[in-house]
């Protein structure tokens, strides 16, 4: 957290809101050199496909959660790529869905992770918003 900045909602949904929220306005501003043009030092992989990465984490979480009930783990869905314009729709639309599924829920509840054990929602939730603030990073 940079100087003069709001503090991080203590909330674990208000806090990836928060991030969600900041996450999506950067990127939707991003110009097209940006998006596709450089190549990340760490990894190689544009902002695009770093942003589209993070919004498959997102989806899984959300998968996570909403099937939290059933006896077996969700499958992943493969998101599919639409190009580097609509990253920051596909970004809004899974975290929205992440936040949906853990509304009214108590951190506490158990829910699915990514990779198939059962977890409070609190660390999936922290998950979630680990994968934004490493975008943001990045952006």
């Amino acid at each position: 957290m940079t100087e003069g900045a709001p503090a991080l909602p203590v909330d674990p949904v208000e806090a990836l809101r928060f991030v969600l929220d900041d996450v999506v306005n950067r990127l939707g501003r991003l110009p097209e050199s940006r998006l596709v043009g450089g190549r990340d030092a760490v990894d190689g992989l544009t902002v695009a496909a770093i942003a589209h990465s993070t919004a498959q984490q997102l989806a899984d979480l959300a998968a996570g959660v909403e099937r939290r009930d059933s006896p077996q783990p969700p499958v992943s869905r493969v998101l599919p790529d639409l190009g580097p314009f609509v990253v920051s729709d596909q970004l809004a639309v899974t975290g929205t869905d992440l936040l949906a599924g853990a509304a009214g829920l108590d951190p506490a509840a158990v829910v699915w992770a990514p990779d198939g054990r059962r977890g409070p929602l609190a660390a999936v939730l922290a998950a979630g918003r680990q994968a934004l603030e490493e975008l943001r990073r990045r952006l």
